[in-house]
């Protein structure tokens, strides 16, 4: 195994993307996404380096293409791509340029697709049948926001500290549909968060009514950074017969995720911002039981019957 040291003054420790045939650019894209690439693969049995190792961490800044001197802190909204992540970017749309009809067929590709997916699924918890690749975590909420059937006078659940993503789908198809918006308010008049998980609890109890059918809430806030109790706030839902949806853009990469354990039914995430993936990669999971009752909003396969 390579030292630090010998990494650090090697020449060809990182590979030339631009070279990268077509099948080693997808692998390297899959593992982009799930966070397998994000710095070299010869770290990948690095041992544990001091985290005061000053010539590592200038290595680690050297793989993203932020302007020197300039401390980033909004990955809550996108997070930066590493050099190899954006290349390799780069090197898809080229390829997609050069050889239309090759690149289609291996994009649109079964086995690419579920590659992709198992993936994923290994690093949040949850079966690939499970999920979709989407573009961001807005794609997602958008789809299980309109995605269960829902009559007029149904109501949807959602928080004051809701991202516009979770909060205006659920205005939009009340206003299409005449479902009712109900606002779960989670802080005091100061904004100043709960002050124990009871407390969230307690508050989402307080608003379910017979009419609820969905509730729409974030696993963080992005207004205040408030880690919500997803698992005991579904666990509730699930036991009034109220569907679940979680607007969870940050947890994937900040921590370690096991989806199906948190007992949701639908979870919306992102991959551009704390995993460092590509720009505009997503994902959405639908528990499997659950599927059959969630309708897509973009469709382009068979409908049974026609």
């Amino acid at each position: 195994m390579q030292d630090l040291t010998t990494l650090l003054q090697a020449d060809d420790h990182v590979e030339d993307l631009g070279k990268l045939s077509r099948r080693s650019f997808f692998q390297r894209s899959v593992a982009a996404l799930t966070a397998g690439s994000l710095l070299p693969r010869v770290l990948a049995n690095q041992a544990p380096i001091d985290a005061g190792d000053s010539a590592y961490w200038g290595w680690v800044a050297d793989q993203f293409l932020l302007k020197p001197g300039l401390t980033y802190m909004n990955t809550g909204t996108r997070g930066p791509s590493p050099r190899s992540v954006y290349q390799a970017q780069l090197d898809a749309i080229r390829q997609s340029n050069e050889d239309r009809l090759s690149y289609a067929k291996y994009v649109h590709n079964a086995e690419f697709k579920d590659g992709l997916r198992e993936k994923l699924a290994t690093f949040l918890g949850c079966s690939a049948d499970e999920l979709a690749i989407t573009n961001n975590t807005t794609e997602g909420m958008a789809i299980g926001t309109n995605g269960p059937d829902l009559n007029p006078g149904d109501e949807i659940i959602f928080t004051n500290h809701d991202h516009s993503s979770g909060g205006q789908p659920v205005n939009l198809r009340c206003a299409r549909q005449g479902t009712k918006a109900v606002v779960v308010d989670l802080s005091d008049k100061k904004f100043h968060p709960p002050k124990s998980p009871d407390d969230i609890i307690k508050a989402f109890d307080a608003a379910i009514t017979p009419r609820t059918k969905l509730i729409s809430f974030c696993h963080i806030n992005y207004t205040d950074g408030c880690v919500l109790p997803v698992k005991e706030i579904c666990e509730l839902a699930r036991s009034k017969g109220i569907l679940t949806l979680v607007d969870g853009a940050h947890p994937p990469g900040m921590f370690n995720m096991n989806i199906a354990d948190l007992g949701c039914d639908m979870y919306a995430g992102a991959c551009h911002k704390w995993m460092l993936a590509g720009q505009l990669t997503g994902f959405f999971y639908v528990r499997q039981d659950l599927q059959e009752q969630i309708w897509p909003s973009i469709y382009s396969g068979p409908v049974q019957g026609k």
